[in-house]
């Protein structure tokens, strides 16, 4: 994993718990299209990363409130941090025009 991006995400995640990292990867991999094998720049995960948060966060309102409800919004809310930080460090001039 000599990529940028990908070390950029294995260094954020590095010290997560163990089943929340677990979860963010898994819905990284439930993504259509994916993560990218390698990816190459920091830009490149802010579109995974955005689409697994909006994919658990479809989860958790779709099911029945539950402890596990509350592990997914934890994972989704990790998920979206990590596409804004992403957006921010890659390309500070369009995250200042986010609504």
């Amino acid at each position: 994993m000599n990529d940028p991006g990908s070390e950029w995400l294995a260094d954020r995640l590095r010290d997560a718990p163990g089943e929340l990292r677990a979860r963010m990867l898994a819905a990284l991999g439930e993504v259509p299209g994916g993560l990218p094998e390698e990816a190459r720049t920091v830009r490149s995960l802010v579109g995974p990363l955005r689409a697994a948060a909006d994919r658990l966060l479809g989860q958790a309102v779709r099911g029945p409130a539950s402890p596990e409800t509350g592990e997914v919004l934890l994972a989704a809310d990790g998920l979206a941090t990590l596409a804004c930080e992403a957006l921010a460090e890659s390309a500070p001039d369009v995250m200042r025009e986010v609504p």
